[in-house]
């Protein structure tokens, strides 16, 4: 598993149970490794984050989902990710310099690069696109990834598998 040295260094621990490792932060059960596949436990929209065993994952959504009680912040406070390529692992936007221009071309890699596009927030849900619910005025962030999505690199959200696909 990528990263797992890094992991234990910031405090995360492995527990064998039968088939499968735990993964705990704190105490808290933060995900499992089942037969190789990472799951990072995630109780908001889609459910747990169920790792590709050998593409990366990246992850989009609202940082704060207030909808949906969740969001891409609960993945950030796992510890369970990596800024950039992590085949079988997490993928999330991590930039102290954030801008649109940064949030672009990192979302345009992972589509380059053939990641899996797995949403935390509902892409259907207009208070999750547009900024306090307007719909044709100001896109949220996470609104301004789906239109990259869908709108300049040909993607369609798949509904059954919380995932962009082209």
């Amino acid at each position: 598993m990528p990263r797992v040295s890094q992991w234990i260094d910031e405090g995360i621990e492995f527990v064998e149970s039968g088939a499968k490792v735990i993964i705990k932060k704190g105490g808290d059960d933060v995900a499992e490794i089942v037969n190789d596949i990472l799951h990072v436990k995630y109780t908001g929209f889609g459910g747990d984050v169920v790792c590709h065993s050998s593409k990366t994952t990246t992850v989009i959504g609202r940082f704060f989902d207030d909808v949906n009680q969740g969001g891409v912040s609960v993945i950030k406070d796992s510890k369970l990710w990596k800024y950039g390529e992590n085949p079988a692992g997490v993928n999330i936007l991590n930039d102290p310099n954030w801008n649109w221009q940064i949030n672009s071309e990192w979302l345009t890699n992972a589509a380059n690069r053939g990641d899996v596009i797995r949403v935390v927030s509902d892409p259907t849900n207009i208070n999750h696109i547009w900024v306090d619910g307007v719909v044709n005025g100001t896109r949220t962030t996470f609104g301004r990834e789906v239109e990259l999505l869908e709108d300049v690199l040909g993607y369609t959200y798949n509904p059954s598998t919380f995932e962009f696909i082209k």
